[in-house]
This record gives structure tokens, sequence and C-alpha cells, in this order.
């Protein structure tokens, strides 16, 4: 592994709704090092308290390879509902008015992801910084207080022998979200609540 490359991977910022977010401040797993692991193969638990969903289809992962020198690679990957029953067998029963929604990245975006990786791992070490960012689209059933609900979500790659590595550990929605977070977080479509 690159030391060097490791010390960039953990600047993630991990976003949620438009434009707002929550800073990682280098706290990203050791185990997910997005530029030297295979992480083409990343699940995800977004552990969401049952007035929150994810919307289908508009959750992002990016990731952003820049060398002065070199050039960049930027990739936004729509997170897609996770067909392996890998990650769903590591996590607990969820919390009593919890749920689970798990995801994975789609096979045109695992390639571009690998495509882009070994584009970074093939440039001198320490030349090339790597971004990460999550940015989960949420909706709400009924009404919320962003300041009572908390969001966690956790990651792992297939067969990592360190298991699942929270990016986001029991954080309140009004961190996460803009000053108005009910404004941010529109009503699911297809509920009454």
């Amino acid at each position: 592994m690159h030391a060097a490359l490791r010390i960039l991977v953990v600047s993630c910022t991990l976003l949620v709704a438009a434009c707002s977010g929550l800073s990682l401040d280098g706290k990203t797993p050791r185990s997910l090092d997005f530029l030297n692991n295979d992480v083409s193969g990343l699940l995800l638990a977004f552990d969401l308290p049952a007035a929150l969903e994810p919307v289908d289809g508009e959750s992002i992962l990016r990731l952003d390879l820049v060398s002065p020198d070199a050039g960049e690679r930027h990739i936004a990957a729509v997170l897609v509902p996770a067909t392996s029953g890998e990650l769903a067998g590591t996590l607990p029963a969820p919390a009593d008015q919890r749920s689970y929604y798990l995801f994975q990245l789609s096979a045109d975006d695992q390639a571009q992801i690998a495509e882009a990786q070994a584009w970074g791992r093939s440039l001198p070490q320490g030349s090339v910084r790597l971004d990460a960012s999550l940015s989960p689209r949420l909706c709400r059933i009924g009404e919320i207080d962003p300041d009572k609900l908390r969001i966690s979500v956790l990651a792992t790659l297939p067969g990592a022998a360190s298991g699942l590595s929270p990016l986001i550990a029991n954080q309140p929605l009004r961190e996460l979200l803009k000053a108005d977070a009910t404004s941010n977080v529109p009503r699911c479509a297809g509920h009454s609540g």
C-alpha cells in the first residue's frame, strides 16, 4: 500500500441531500482504501429510522482522483439495491423502529471505478489526491424532527475480515442537513404519512 495515498484517501466527505453534508474528517475506516482496495464490490447498509427511506436511484458515491501533472478522473456512481446476501448476513437485527437498506454499485460503475483506480495507482506515489463522498438521497414518511432522528451508514468489501465499518455512526439528521432540514427531505412517494 502507498502510505501517502492512504493518508489522502481518508479525506472523505459524506453528503446528504443537496450539497449539505457531514465531513468524516479522516475517520474513514482503514479497511476502506478507495485507491488500493477493489472497492467495485463495495456494499453499503443505510441504517435509517422508520420515518426515513432512501429515494430509489438517487444516492450517489463520488470518487474524484486528481493529479496536477496527469489529469483527473471523476466518477458519480449511482447506488443500486444490493443483490448480495453477504452483507445482510453480517448485520445484527435492526433496532426497534429502524430498517436497513442495502446498496451496491452497478456493473458499469464498477468498471469505471476499477479503471480510475488503475490509473491512480499507475502514477508516482503521492502524486494523486482522492476524494470520496457519499450523497444519500432520503425521503420522509410524515413529519420529522431532525434533532431526534439519527442516521448510520455501514460499509464493507466482500470477504473483508474486518467486517462492517461505519462511514456515518449514529449522526443526528440535523447535522447532515442544512438549517431547514424538513424542507430538504421530501415526502416519500406512495406513502400517506
